[in-house]
């Protein structure tokens, strides 16, 4: 994930989304490798990427988890 310049290590838990299609909307959770470089900079409304080698996705945070 591409945040504010920065890239960060998640993971996509796509078995909690179901199936995707390209160019779909879906609600799909992200759990952070280190959670704590990131979680506290996210705001619900806040606008990323997903970057794998080159840009794959876009999307806007809904929901804030706490750990």
């Amino acid at each position: 994930m591409e945040f504010e310049g920065q890239k960060f290590d998640c993971r996509l838990l796509l078995d909690q989304a179901g199936p995707l299609s390209p160019g779909t909307t879906a609600r799909v959770p992200i759990a952070f490798l280190i959670a704590e470089n990131i979680k506290p900079r996210l705001k619900v409304r806040s606008r990323f990427t997903l970057w794998e080698m080159r840009t794959i996705g876009e999307g806007t945070v809904e929901e804030i988890v706490p750990d």
